[in-house]
């Protein structure tokens, strides 16, 4: 019971890294600067969110999810950090933002329909906890040595 508890919580946190509200990606990890193109990356990383839990249906899976989840949530940091520089260097106008959004919103708001749904679906199978925990754990620290890394290199610079 107590495994399952801490399974769940975890679970919610690495849904919402992939539902918190990033704004894009930058060339770090391969798109330039166009604003459409970060805030369509932020899209698919959703979805691909969705898709790993709905591919979860037993321990197995549960525990082969690990891999994807981390390395999903690596890249959701540095797209994070890609996204506020953006932002800080205002190349775009708020009415950009709002059209790209508007153009985006139907498929956004199915992501986090479908994530919210699986999730729901794993916290009801207790069985899952202790794989799902491992998992999630697993992205937690992939995330965790991300941001480290940014970190400590714009310490260097």
């Amino acid at each position: 019971m107590k495994v399952g508890l801490i399974s769940a919580g975890a679970l919610v946190l690495v849904a919402v890294i992939f539902m918190v509200d990033w704004k894009g990606v930058g060339e770090s990890i391969g798109l330039a600067g166009n604003y459409e193109n970060m805030l369509t990356r932020e899209l698919e990383l959703k979805e691909e969110a969705a898709d790993i839990f709905a591919s979860i249906t037993d321990v197995a899976s549960a525990e082969a999810a690990g891999d994807r989840m981390a390395k999903s949530s690596t890249e959701a940091v540095y797209l994070e950090d890609q996204i506020s520089k953006f932002k800080r260097s205002k190349e775009y106008s708020e009415l950009e933002e709002r059209e790209i959004k508007e153009k985006l919103k139907a498929r956004d708001q199915a992501a986090e329909a479908k994530i919210r749904t699986e999730m729901q679906r794993l916290q009801s199978n207790p069985s899952l906890g202790p794989a799902l925990a491992k998992s999630v754990f697993q992205a937690q620290q992939a995330a965790s040595n991300a941001r480290t890394e940014l970190m400590n290199s714009k310490m260097k610079n």
